[in-house]
């Protein structure tokens, strides 16, 4: 995993300081909770974008540093292992069979929303060692080899999120409100 949103107020290094002991409070929970929705926020962008179920994405993105009151930064994560093909939108396809009423043709992808079907004619589904589905192709050559198809990542798709939107300048902005907020409510102000 490489760390790919990182949110801190060292800006408000000043007025935190300032504030005494309940500035670091304020801050760490303000922080904490741009990260929380920053993985929500992305998630949902990149289920929008690709074919993946917005919850696939989410258990991906981690909050692997929180913010504490001793350390004012926290980082949001992306899981870099190519994301396999089951998991996009996926059919399988039938064609009328000799000796049977119908038998597999291929496997049907869909990657991006919006984008084109990719038909594999000679792809199946495979149980993995490790309980899971795959998509696979047996390839032509010695010993038939079971190639598994996998796909983009999550990390390059939140990176692509965090490039393309103002997803770190919307989180930036959030944590610096909350914090404000966060010093109102510590201070008796409603």
């Amino acid at each position: 995993m490489a760390s790919d949103l990182n949110i801190d107020l060292a800006n408000l290094a000043e007025h935190i300081r300032a504030t005494g002991a309940a500035g670091p409070r304020a801050a760490a929970l303000a922080i904490n909770g741009a990260l929380e929705l920053a993985r929500s926020d992305a998630a949902r962008h990149i289920a929008q974008r690709y074919t993946l179920p917005p919850s696939y994405v989410e258990y991906r993105l981690k909050i692997p540093h929180r913010a504490r009151e001793s350390r004012l930064a926290g980082s949001l994560q992306a899981r870099r292992r190519p994301t396999k093909f089951n998991q996009f939108k996926n059919t399988q396809k039938w064609k009328k069979g000799k000796t049977v009423a119908r038998k597999r043709a291929g496997i049907d992808v869909k990657i991006k929303t919006g984008g084109p079907t990719h038909h594999w004619g000679n792809a199946f589904y495979i149980r993995l060692k490790n309980g899971n589905t795959g998509i696979a192709v047996r390839n032509d050559g010695p010993g038939n080899a079971i190639d598994v198809k996998y796909s983009t990542s999550v990390g390059a798709a939140f990176r692509y999120v965090r490039d393309e939107t103002d997803l770190t300048q919307r989180m930036m902005a959030y944590a610096k409100t909350e914090f404000f907020r966060y010093m109102e409510k510590q201070n008796g102000h409603s």
